[in-house]
């Protein structure tokens, strides 16, 4: 298969070059603190509860 320049993957590797995880991991840990509070004040939920269970009751029927 011969690559062209007006290839799409082509392109990508010649312009995009795959940046390391790490220097963006300081920006999610902020993030995931939030995710954390979001899921802690869901629990507690008792609408959220039960929409989530009769979701679990709906799968394990289908």
């Amino acid at each position: 298969m011969k690559v062209r320049s007006t290839d799409p993957i082509y392109i990508q590797k010649q312009f995009i070059k795959p940046q390391p995880l790490m220097d963006a991991a300081p920006l999610f840990d902020p993030l995931k603190d939030e995710l954390r509070k979001i899921r802690q004040s869901q629990k507690d939920d008792p609408l959220l509860k039960s929409l989530l269970n009769g979701t679990e009751k709906i799968n394990e029927l289908a």
